[in-house]
């Protein structure tokens, strides 16, 4: 199989991931709530092209302590607000093994968290005495491992110097396996669903320290 397969296979991944890869074309806002100094707390509205009603979002807190919340989905905006839809959080761990019809010399690792496919992160051999690891194309999101280098099936996952998870290729004819696993540091905003009522500058909505309180939440330029 030639190696643009592979290269089209893995991008197909990536089209909705949030933080990465934004076209140009598209129309990002960030809004961020008013007299936040000692935390933040953010929305990022990407519309689906330059004046569009619709898009994505994605909502983070961080606190001073080092803690960061997100939360991430689709919003609709209408006259007065803007209809935010939250997506479902994957905290489950997954693996998923695929196999070409044809045979390939190389497997093809790629590694989701938030549900979004992460861009740095390095496979290790469980095994110490295996002193090798993989690196991930940053480009490309994922591991690549020629078939004739891999000298043992019992594998680690690591972010840096963290490991995130260890785990085994079942079938030694793979050349494609998606991992689905959170980091453990990540957390989430539980949320369905919440209304931006817009304002001249940005819109108000619930915000953090506030008591429950609303706040404004102003356009960042």
């Amino acid at each position: 199989m030639k190696p643009a397969y592979y290269f089209i296979f893995g991008i197909s991944f990536l089209v909705f991931t949030f933080y990465n890869n934004l076209s140009p074309a598209q129309d990002t806002s960030r809004y961020c709530q008013e007299n936040a100094v000692l935390y933040s707390n953010c929305y990022d509205l990407v519309r689906s092209h330059p004046g569009a009603k619709t898009g994505t979002f994605t909502q983070r807190t961080a606190t001073n302590d080092g803690q960061v919340f997100y939360g991430w989905g689709i919003f609709k905006e209408g006259k007065s607000s803007i209809e935010l839809t939250f997506s479902k959080v994957n905290t489950y761990t997954k693996i998923i093994t695929r196999n070409n019809k044809s045979f390939s010399d190389t497997l093809y690792i790629q590694w989701y968290s938030r549900d979004n496919a992460q861009e740095f992160f390095k496979i290790e051999y469980q095994d110490s005495s295996i002193d090798k690891s993989y690196k991930s194309n940053w480009e490309h999101a994922m591991v690549k491992i020629p078939k004739d280098e891999l000298k043992d099936t019992k594998l680690s996952l690591f972010q840096g110097n963290r490991k995130i998870m260890d785990f085994t290729i079942e079938n030694t004819r793979a050349d494609y396996i998606i991992i689905y696993a959170e980091d453990p540091r990540t957390k989430y905003l539980f949320k369905y669903q919440e209304k931006l009522m817009k304002t001249k500058n940005g819109f108000t909505t619930k915000g953090v320290y506030t008591k429950e309180n609303t706040s404004n939440f102003n356009l960042v330029k």
